[in-house]
């Protein structure tokens, strides 16, 4: 199958089979594991077990992307300072040491990835990084004067850049999707802005009907920085929470360089949280940027999982708007 991949830097062709697995049925996952394993007969005793069945079955990968990290900033977003990539829980350490903690503000030992995984069914996930500089802007280049876009990085073109990394590694067989497999990414601060402009530029990409190569069905907006300078993609189901005392991105103080950031609704998104955790009846106190950070750290809102189904905010998958 040819399919006609477009962008908006340059339209190719390319053949896509070799590298998106086909929708096969359990029982055929099953032969193909059996009998097809490097091209060569396997067998029959080494059947898959169980569990693994199970995970064979299971459908959706699921996209982590991390705000600033102090020690690195924006090396991050750069190659040749290590950054730029897109790994696998196996190999991304300290990236997937960011969403979990053995303690969190409340006392509770919190792993976000294994809930949303968990959650939302996923078969594989991968972590990259949204951290740039601490003054870096939140919109798209588009939306920005010649002084900001010549001086500021803008955390939505980065995203972009980090979609074509993505899609070169789906086409070179590093990251293997089936037809249509749901893509669900979650963000915490600056990696807000990163998520956007990952997903809106991974939408361009379509095959020789048009139709979009990829199925990205949700983003999650934890504690986004800038969020109402965030362009959401209108195809994509946005979730987003936000904290009034989040003292980085909603209350921050006129000292803090960070770039200004201010409470408020991402425009766009379909499901806002706007709640306090910290400094309200039966909390913690909430505190500063060298505290608490008043709920803005990633791992002291895991109670986006205890939010009730129907509820705004309840972490589900949810199918993409055609």
């Amino acid at each position: 199958m040819q399919v006609q991949l477009k962008d908006n830097d340059q339209e190719k062709e390319t053949d896509n089979t070799a590298h998106v697995a086909p929708d096969m049925s359990q029982e055929e996952l099953v032969e193909l594991a059996c009998f097809e394993i490097e091209g060569t007969n396997v067998s029959q005793t080494e059947l898959p077990s169980e569990a693994e069945l199970q995970q064979m079955d299971k459908k959706g990968l699921l996209l982590f992307i991390n705000g600033l990290r102090l020690f690195r900033g924006r090396a991050d977003q750069v190659p040749f300072l290590e950054g730029g990539s897109i790994h696998t829980a196996e190999d991304a350490e300290s990236l997937r040491d960011y969403w979990r903690t053995d303690e969190n503000t409340f006392g509770r030992r919190v792993d976000m990835v294994e809930s949303f995984e968990e959650r939302l069914g996923a078969s594989q996930s991968y972590f990259t990084s949204g951290s740039s500089t601490w003054d870096s802007q939140a919109p798209p280049n588009r939306d920005r004067n010649w002084v900001a876009r010549n001086t500021l990085p803008s955390r939505h073109e980065e995203g972009i850049r980090k979609a074509r990394r993505f899609h070169r590694m789906v086409q070179s067989g590093e990251i293997v999707l089936r037809p249509g497999e749901p893509i669900n990414i979650i963000s915490h601060s600056q990696g807000g802005a990163h998520a956007a402009g990952f997903t809106e530029h991974l939408l361009t990409y379509t095959d020789d009907q048009g139709a979009p190569l990829y199925n990205v069905e949700s983003i999650y907006y934890i504690t986004p920085h800038q969020p109402t300078d965030i362009d959401h993609p209108e195809a994509v189901h946005g979730i987003q929470y936000s904290h009034p005392n989040d003292a980085v991105s909603s209350n921050d103080p006129w000292w803090l360089y960070n770039g200004g950031s201010e409470f408020g609704r991402i425009e766009g998104v379909d499901e806002f949280d706007g709640r306090d955790i910290l400094g309200v009846e039966g909390t913690p106190e909430a505190e500063g940027p060298a505290g608490n950070r008043g709920g803005h750290n990633v791992t002291d809102n895991d109670f986006i999982f205890q939010i009730p189904e129907g509820q705004p905010g309840h972490v589900r998958r949810v199918r993409r708007r055609n």
